[in-house]
This record gives C-alpha cells, sequence and structure tokens, in this order.
C-alpha cells in the first residue's frame, strides 16, 4: 500500500476530491460527580467490577476540557464549530470559554444530546460506554462531512495546519501497523483466568483488541493499523454509507452500556475504510501521553516528559486519569498547558 500522496488530491477517488467542506471538532465529556449519572450508573453497575470499565476514574472530570477547547482555539484556528457530546449535562467550560475568548467563540459551541444521536436507537440508552457513543458520533445534527474527534483529555500542544488532519478530503491517519498476532496473548491470558486459573491477571477490555475488531468486521486479515490517544479526523461520508449497509453492525456495537470485548473500535473501522480505498496518508504519532497516578515520583514524571515532549518534536498530549494524581503533579501539568496555549505559567 502507498502511505504518501504527493498533491493534495493525488490518488483521491473521484467522490473524494470535491471541494473540502470545514472541520468541525467533536469533544466527548461527562460529568461523573453528577447525581443524575450517578443515579443512571447504578441501575447498571455491578458493584467491585473488575477492570476499570466502571471505575469512578473513566468518567472523572478534571476540567481537562477547558484546555483541550483553549488548545483548539489557539492551535488549530481552521477548525469552525466544536460539539460537545453529553449525556443530558451542561458543561461549565462553556462560560469559562466565554470569559477568556469573548461571547462570539463561546457561540462556536453546541452541546450534543445522546439522544440526539441516538436517535431511532434510544432503546440502547443511557449509556456509558466511549466506544458505543464514538460508534455513532457521525450522527451529530449538522456535523461538517470532515471532523475531528476528541477525548477531552486530549491537547493540540503547539500550532498546527489542516494539512496536519486532512488532505483535501483525505484524513491523515497516525499510528504504525501491527501483527494480529500481538493481541493474542492477551486473548489466551484472559480466556484461562475465566476458565478458574483466578490467580492470573488479564484485561476484560483490551484497546488494542477492538481495534483489531475493525478490521475483522471488513474482512481483513493478518495484520491492522494501531492508533494511539491522538485526535482522530474522519470523513463523515464513508462511514455513513457504511453504516447505512450495515445497520446490524451499528446496533450490535451499540447496543453495550459498558465497554465489551467484542466491540470494534470506531477510530479503526474509520482507518481501515480509508486504508481499503489505497494510497492513505500516514504520519507519526507525535504523542505524548502522561499518567502521573502510575507513578511514584509523579512529579519528577511531569518533568521527564517534558523533556521528551520537546526533544521528541512531538505535537499531541494526552492526560490520563488526572483526578487520581497527587495535587503537585497536577499543578504541575496545568502550569505547562498555561505556557503552551496562553504563554504563561
Amino acid at each position: 500500500m502507498k502511505t504518501e500522496l504527493s498533491g493534495a488530491h493525488a490518488g483521491l477517488p473521484e467522490d473524494r476530491a470535491g471541494t473540502p467542506q470545514p472541520i468541525d471538532a467533536v469533544i466527548t465529556w461527562v460529568d461523573g460527580a453528577d447525581p443524575k449519572l450517578k443515579a443512571k450508573q447504578a441501575q447498571y453497575f455491578t458493584p467491585n467490577e473488575a477492570d476499570d470499565i466502571t471505575s469512578e476514574g473513566r468518567f472523572a472530570d478534571s476540567n481537562e476540557i477547558y484546555y483541550c477547547i483553549a488548545a483548539i482555539l489557539k492551535h488549530a484556528p481552521f477548525i469552525n464549530r466544536i460539539f460537545i457530546v453529553t449525556d443530558d449535562q451542561t458543561p461549565a467550560v462553556i462560560v469559562q470559554i466565554r470569559n477568556a475568548f469573548g461571547a462570539a467563540t463561546a457561540d462556536r459551541i453546541t452541546v450534543v444530546d445522546h439522544r440526539d444521536i441516538f436517535a431511532g436507537y434510544e432503546q440502547y440508552l443511557p449509556t456509558f460506554n466511549s466506544t458505543s457513543i464514538e460508534t455513532v458520533l457521525h450522527r451529530i445534527p449538522g456535523l461538517s462531512d470532515r471532523y475531528i474527534y476528541f477525548n477531552d483529555d486530549f491537547i493540540i500542544a503547539k500550532p498546527l495546519s489542516e494539512d496536519d488532519f486532512f488532505v483535501g478530503n483525505r484524513p491523515v491517519l497516525r499510528g504504525k501497523w501491527r501483527e494480529e498476532s500481538s493481541v493474542a496473548f492477551n486473548i489466551r491470558q484472559r480466556q484461562r483466568m475465566l476458565d478458574g486459573k483466578w490467580y492470573l491477571k488479564a484485561k476484560l477490555f483490551s484497546y488494542k483488541e477492538c481495534q483489531l475488531n475493525a478490521y475483522k468486521a471488513l474482512g481483513m486479515k493478518g495484520r491492522f493499523f494501531w492508533h494511539d490517544h491522538t485526535p482522530h479526523p474522519f470523513y463523515r461520508p464513508d462511514l455513513q454509507a457504511f453504516h447505512d449497509r450495515s445497520d446490524a453492525l451499528l446496533r450490535q456495537n451499540i447496543q453495550f452500556r459498558i465497554r465489551d470485548g467484542s466491540q470494534f473500535d470506531p477510530m479503526s473501522l474509520a482507518n481501515a475504510l480509508d486504508l481499503q480505498k489505497g494510497g492513505s496518508i500516514i504520519r507519526k504519532t507525535q504523542l505524548t501521553y502522561l499518567k502521573p497516578s502510575s507513578k511514584t515520583f509523579q512529579r519528577f514524571y511531569v518533568f521527564r516528559k517534558r523533556l521528551s515532549f520537546e526533544r521528541r518534536g512531538n505535537v499531541f498530549l494526552c492526560l490520563q486519569a488526572l483526578n487520581d494524581a497527587k495535587p503537585a503533579a497536577r499543578q504541575a501539568i496545568f502550569d505547562w498547558l498555561d505556557q503552551l496555549i496562553f504563554g504563561t505559567a
């Protein structure tokens, strides 16, 4: 397969070579402290459930979304509208953005409820499953054909241009090829654990496996294109056309209220659809991933990550589980973000 295009529309199929639409941003967000959300979760969550599928940390909010949006506004001014997808909640970040950037900027932000994107599939609500929600993001009313999907803890840390995400209507894929066999160990280990080997540890949900599932759904075997935690560009008509033909597969993927290992990763599905066309645009991930809560000396860990970020020339940050980090480490990250985005600390 070719991995680069020589020009803005080189090698594009005719249906992809038209005048590109604006680029929107889509951010999924939830306030895990919301009593209404907790009441919904109590009906479906099993106490002491294994793994991190239903842990409070998955739904906690440390206001990372403010930096996510501020970084978009500062470092990706080509982005048109920003959609925040949530569950019957009003994110306070809109007021913060209004105060920091003005009313006109805040007016570019639209809150989208789960009911809007699950219209016609309401029987699968409520859902607490990011994979299910991501599967139907392309159904946001008024969404541009070209959009970039962000978790609320994704940060564009340096100024970028449209061509860092799209070449014409073609999304830029970031990641690398992996062999299908690379996920085999966890599959075997989990099965042995479920068969009674209680002393073994294996993930009940594997991000890598769910990426592989997308390629299997398209009949692509042997290897898959793995992506990391970076903003992900989508060309909406491709997903819409696929799901119009495969409604049963969409329903199968959104039926789970919490994440399930049988689901396919929607970002990988979009990648696979593009790769099947040939001539995909593949670039390095350029990501610095931070999870200070997993370290003993957390502030020093953040310092090392800052050095690595600059040395490697990375442009994206992913901030995992900040709510579990020590206050000093969390503040060190926020000071760094203030410097990256606003030039202050």
